[in-house]
């Protein structure tokens, strides 16, 4: 039996993960939280809750065993750079004294920042603009000083997740449905074929277990999970997906093409990261390690309309 602990698993990814993990009969699942009546979330027969606070040391006491893994989601969103770090830093301490042997970090692939690259990859020069990117590079950098020469380590680097329960997509999804037409088309016209880098939930827990399970050498390695390999990945083809799952109709009228030239520009001033709207990050490299994605984003995008429509779509 594998023993892994999953920091961060009230939230989005970390409730899909465990769900996932649950499915494996070798696996004992040891999940941190925050409060007692999160218990009902889980199988209490597959996965054994602790009650505990990453800013509080002592309450993190019975949360690992020797030889364990641990797959870190935690991010504290209501606390300061300095917070997060400290809390990272007392998980390290604590898998300094379990001896864990294999530690995977999810981050996120906006780290990159404001790069000048049409395609990135984990070996791209990170450029890190707004406060998020920059703690989410320290967290990485944080754990790869300290607990580097202790236990083995993987980062992995989502895109922007979406799936049932998440936020990505829920806004573009409810704009269609509830939305003004006139504004959904002036969106249309700006976003046009701006690339989305989203990537499906099922293919981000999938690459989480990937890299919990695998028996090749991943220490100190980084790895990027997107779908941006499919063209389906862009505003003007999901919307359209999109429109087609809820039936409905499409634009009259051609796009106002024109507008595009000025996304570039409303980007920056809006402060955002990335800038060129072509901009694709690359998984290849996970896949050359032996990940096969569960689904494809079509797939993906059907199972999110097929949930919205049965969970969101008569909400106001």
């Amino acid at each position: 039996m594998k023993t892994v602990a999953v920091i961060g698993a009230d939230s989005f990814i970390g409730q899909h993960l465990i769900s996932l993990l649950c499915a494996d009969d070798n696996m004992q699942i040891r999940a941190l939280v925050h409060d007692s009546k999160e218990n009902c979330k889980y199988n209490l027969n597959k996965v054994k809750t602790i009650k505990g606070d990453l800013l509080e040391p002592d309450s993190l006491n019975n949360l690992l065993v020797a030889d364990c893994s641990v797959i870190n989601l935690a991010y504290l969103w209501q606390r300061t750079k300095e917070e997060n770090l400290q809390a990272l830093a007392n998980l390290v301490q604590l898998c300094r004294r379990a001896k864990v042997k294999r530690f995977i970090h999810c981050s996120t692939a906006i780290v990159a920042g404001r790069v000048n690259v049409g395609t990135v990859t984990e070996t791209t020069i990170c450029q890190p603009v707004n406060d998020y990117e920059k703690n989410k590079l320290a967290m990485e950098q944080l754990l790869l000083h300290q607990l580097g020469h202790d236990c083995e380590i993987a980062i992995l680097r989502p895109t922007g997740v979406f799936g049932p329960g998440g936020k990505n997509l829920m806004k573009l999804a409810a704009d269609l449905i509830r939305g003004k037409r006139w504004l959904n088309y002036l969106k249309s016209s700006l976003f046009g074929q701006r690339r989305m880098n989203l990537v499906w939930i099922e293919n981000v827990v999938a690459a989480l277990k990937f890299l919990l399970d695998t028996d090749k050498k991943i220490d100190q390695e980084i790895f990027i999970i997107s779908d941006d390999e499919y063209s389906l990945n862009n505003y003007r083809a999901l919307e359209k997906f999109l429109m087609g799952g809820f039936a409905i109709k499409d634009y009259p009228v051609p796009a106002l093409k024109f507008l595009a030239i000025f996304l570039p520009l409303m980007l920056w001033l809006a402060n955002k990261s990335d800038l060129n709207p072509n901009t694709i990050y690359s998984c290849q490299k996970i896949k050359a390690f032996g990940l096969v994605k569960p689904l494809t984003l079509e797939q993906g995008l059907e199972k999110f309309v097929a949930w919205y429509k049965k969970n969101e779509s008569l909400k106001r």
